[in-house]
């Protein structure tokens, strides 16, 4: 993982308060990844069982105004597949065999929204669910060249864009959001409170220096700390990590 590569956009999503500011991360990472178009779904918001997905996108206007008008969404096969997947989806995959997944993908396409994509489901402590998604206007032999090489960046990325709707959406809705943390920020964190160096930390746990420095970085912003000696004192309190 490229740890400098994605360090800014993070830094940007942490600073969100508004839903176009995470727009613009959007878009900044389609000129990084060289991406045709990215996607966040909310497929389940706090305190709100059913609702229509909430959406923030980079794709034309004019596609998501047909999409709505027509109810594409019932016949969406990347929606269905990430309401009830856990592990990401490779479009090529699914079954595009239907006549309404056929249907979709080539008026899709009349709009620049190509079948070459990914979807990262995610979900969070509090029952709520989104997904992540990427397209890429690539040859059909690059794609898995492609999808390897910029997945676990984007999903990784994807995950911290998830948790800040969130907290945009519960604090517009007076929500109160349970703190939490990723199983690699709190292995950090852990052994930071255990007396354990960067450096040492990274070696434990066959990572580079960079990339703990940045899961500890992640981990104070997400909660909410204004260094690491709070973040402990924090997620001790939210027993996320334990007393050593």
């Amino acid at each position: 993982m490229d740890c400098k590569r994605i360090e800014p956009a993070l830094d940007a999503i942490a600073h969100a308060h508004k839903s176009n500011e995470l727009l613009k991360v959007m878009n900044e990472l389609r000129e990084i990844y060289s991406l045709s178009h990215l996607a966040y779904a909310g497929l389940r918001m706090p305190d709100l069982a059913d609702a229509d997905p909430y959406f923030i996108l980079t794709y034309p206007d004019e596609w998501m105004e047909r999409y709505w008008r027509e109810d594409f969404l019932r016949i969406d096969p990347i929606y269905a597949a990430s309401r009830t997947a856990f592990l990401p989806i490779d479009w090529r995959k699914l079954d595009l065999k239907s006549p309404d997944a056929h249907y979709f993908f080539s008026e899709a396409a009349r709009y620049g929204i190509g079948a070459l994509g990914m979807s990262f489901p995610m979900r969070g402590p509090d029952g709520d669910a989104g997904t992540f998604s990427f397209t890429a206007n690539v040859k059909p032999e690059e794609w898995d060249s492609f999808k390897n090489e910029n997945q676990s960046e984007i999903a990784f990325v994807g995950l911290y864009f998830h948790e800040r709707v969130i907290r945009i959406w519960s604090d517009e809705h007076g929500l109160k959001v349970r703190p939490s943390l990723t199983a690699r920020e709190r292995e950090c964190l852990q052994r930071l409170a255990e007396g354990d160096p960067p450096k040492k930390i990274a070696t434990a746990l066959k990572l580079s220096e960079a990339a703990v420095r940045l899961y500890l970085k992640r981990a104070r912003a997400r909660l909410g700390a204004v260094n690491l000696m709070q973040a402990v004192i924090i997620a001790l309190r939210a027993n996320l990590i334990t007393v050593p």
